[in-house]
């Protein structure tokens, strides 16, 4: 190194810093990207497990509602029974129209669907480090030492 002149060993620096700042900038990349895959499969798990969670709500929410509407129509057939036997025409009326009511509650029930939810059919894409990084501008061969003509002067004797 002592052989070379000032502007070589200046351009010999320049280079290496350029290297070592092309390798820094592929590794925070390379971790970054890691960081983003960790996070998009933490959402994803995340969204599964909600999902999952409200299914399982819409579910129960309609085997309770069935079997309410049930119970409100075994009620309603209990009063109208009652009201028959002891001849009351108005507490009839009542009971007629609260089991109607009650029917149609049942049936509501009884169609009642969940609210479908987004098909889990996505994948996470990953792509290699490689291909994000933007082209080096430098050529490989482009780092290659030119000797100054003084330091060939050195050299020929």
């Amino acid at each position: 190194m002592d052989t070379y002149s000032e502007g070589v060993k200046k351009r010999i620096k320049e280079l290496t810093h350029a290297r070592h700042d092309e390798r820094r900038a592929k590794e925070t990349l390379a971790r970054e990207k890691n960081e983003l895959e960790r996070i998009t499969q933490h959402m994803v798990a995340e969204n599964k497990r909600l999902k999952q969670y409200v299914s399982t709500g819409e579910h129960t929410y309609a085997e309770t509602i069935k079997a309410a509407t049930s119970a409100e129509l075994e009620k309603a057939k209990r009063a109208y029974k009652a009201a028959y036997e002891a001849g009351d025409s108005d507490g009839l009326v009542e009971a007629q129209e609260a089991m109607t009511d009650a029917k149609m509650r049942v049936e509501a029930a009884r169609n009642f669907k969940p609210t479908p939810l987004q098909q889990d059919d996505y994948e996470v894409q990953t792509q290699q480090a490689s291909d994000l990084l933007p082209k080096s501008t430098t050529k490989p061969h482009a780092g290659r030492l030119k000797t100054s003509g003084s330091v060939r002067q050195d050299t020929k004797k």
